[in-house]
């Protein structure tokens, strides 16, 4: 899969001094600039919809997030319930979640 290639490329890179969480950083396996995920400015919604994005799995696009505080519900609708799991996995892996609120309906 693209997003696995991407993705492998994007933890094998080693840049030579490891900026702060202020600080922009380009990456060269991924065109343009971006913020780091660990920064204030991107929301924690943004960084679910990058953890399932990084799945690699088109079914986990349509997933809705709700955030508040350090909770995350997960709504929507998936083909499967090994994608009801994945989606919560990763959602869970994401630094600043507490608890992670599954109501995905599996169709």
């Amino acid at each position: 899969m693209i997003a696995d290639q991407t993705l492998s490329r994007i933890v094998t890179h080693r840049s030579p001094a490891v900026p702060d969480s202020s600080e922009v950083v380009s990456l060269p396996a991924i065109e343009g600039t971006y913020r780091r995920l660990d920064s204030p400015e991107v929301s924690l919604e943004d960084r679910v919809h990058r953890a399932l994005a990084a799945t690699g799995r088109r079914e986990l696009a349509g997933v809705r997030i709700i955030a508040e505080g350090d909770r995350v519900t997960l709504t929507g609708r998936v083909p499967t319930y090994y994608m009801k799991q994945l989606a919560e996995h990763a959602a869970m892996c994401v630094e600043g979640i507490s608890r992670v609120i599954g109501q995905l309906e599996v169709r």
